[in-house]
């Protein structure tokens, strides 16, 4: 299954990399005085027991927390000596601490600091360590909310903007990466660690499955992206099969770096003609939304985006409009709205009607039986059967011009092989 979590620059860092520069972080604070030995015991033992308890704690989050332990020491005396009181003051100067670049936290870090400050001290009341009651700490220190929407309703992409982006791809690649982020609704580490063993295609479909971040098992049936990624898998650089990653920088054919991803998605959102901040997420926060614009059942988008149908975090990406509340009312209540049923969604694919092969949007032609699929196409191809035609009865008309020309190109065509 794909696995990856974004880490600075790069992606793909794994479970045992993740641990490993846990231990080196804290023994480099213990080197550089930030923490006692002791604190560091403290801290490797409650990281051992949170993952013996089995509380679903993912190698990537225990170094989030091992990185935010190690830092209570900046507003704490080493862990045993600290008193409820010394708790209060530091609950109080991380709401109001900055950086090393001077800027401040941000909310949801704040919120994090704080629950691991809490969540350690009672851990160590329970076992011992402390004087401090775990429950008295339990009742007392309550953690300040995350915030749950980060984006605004304005700042969230339209589908004719994410249809231009696709548009705007000028690499196969780019538009099986853009359209798969779209649709998938995949974090960018866990689109940046997509093999194509996790990738089963059929005739209307291409199946995902992706475990990344949470380690829960997700299955995303892909119908937009199809064609895109089908057309990147005949172009491919390499074996496109078990665990070959499926999206490889452009000219080395490595593994995505971040810096690069981000580079290059708003290389082509810019050529689409997008103002809006983009960010690889953005994709993700999208198309939640758009599928719960569009209908979709809760529980499926659960299970599609997180595989969980008891996550809170749907409401983190819920960016509904004063119209999409207004027709959710008037249907409730039986009023008639005019009728925008019959619109044609911009990212809605083209279906061959008779091979029944999914396309791109965009496609003017089915890629598998040749039919033609938009207005355009078939005026274009009436328009080269009428020049055929044409041609055919000139040629029947004056064979010895027919056999200068046919000379001729293949003059051009010896010529073209000799260069």
């Amino acid at each position: 299954m794909a696995r990856g979590v974004r880490s600075g620059s790069a992606f793909h860092r794994t479970d045992a990399t993740y641990t490993r520069q846990g231990t080196e972080m804290i023994e480099k604070a213990v080197v550089e005085g930030r923490i006692t030995r002791d604190d560091a015991d403290l801290i490797t033992l409650f990281l051992a027991e949170l993952s013996a308890a089995g509380r679903g704690i993912c190698a990537s989050r225990r170094y989030k927390i091992t990185v935010h332990a190690c830092a209570l020491r900046r507003w704490l005396p080493p862990f045993r000596e600290a008193t409820y009181a010394d708790l209060l003051r530091a609950v109080e100067s991380v709401k109001t601490a900055t950086k090393a670049n001077g800027e401040p936290y941000a909310k949801n870090t704040i919120a994090d600091i704080v629950r691991i400050l809490r969540r350690l001290f009672m851990w160590m009341g329970e076992e011992g360590f402390t004087e401090i009651p775990a429950e008295k700490i339990r009742r007392k220190i309550r953690p300040p909310p995350y915030q749950r929407v980060t984006k605004g309703v304005d700042d969230v992409l339209t589908e004719d903007e994410i249809r231009r982006s696709i548009e705007a791809c000028r690499t196969t690649k780019d538009r099986a990466l853009i359209s798969v982020l779209y649709e998938s609704g995949m974090r960018i580490g866990e689109l940046a660690a997509l093999r194509w063993r996790d990738i089963e295609f059929n005739d209307w479909n291409a199946a995902l499955s992706t475990d990344g971040k949470t380690g829960i098992l997700r299955y995303i049936p892909l119908i937009l992206a199809r064609g895109d990624l089908a057309m990147w898998r005949g172009q491919y650089p390499g074996d496109p099969r078990g665990d070959a990653l499926v999206f490889l920088t452009e000219h080395t054919h490595q593994p995505l770096q971040y810096a690069g991803v981000v580079k290059q998605i708003k290389a082509i959102t810019v050529r689409a003609r997008i103002e809006k901040k983009i960010t690889p997420h953005l994709f993700r926060h999208s198309r939640i939304t758009h599928l719960v614009q569009q209908g979709v059942s809760e529980s499926v988008i659960k299970l599609m985006m997180w595989g969980n149908l008891r996550t809170d975090m749907l409401e983190t990406y819920l960016h509904l409009r004063k119209d999409d509340i207004s027709k959710a009312m008037a249907t409730l209540n039986g009023v008639e709205t005019p009728d925008t049923s019959d619109a044609v969604s911009p990212l809605e694919p083209k279906q061959c009607p008779r091979c029944k092969r999914i396309w791109p949007p965009d496609a003017g032609w089915c890629m598998a039986c040749g039919l033609e699929l938009t207005e355009a196409a078939a005026d274009e191809k009436a328009r080269l059967k009428a020049e055929a035609i044409e041609f055919v009865e000139l040629a029947t008309e004056h064979p010895d011009l027919m056999r200068e020309v046919l000379d001729e190109m293949r003059s051009r065509r010896a010529t073209s092989v000799v260069k």
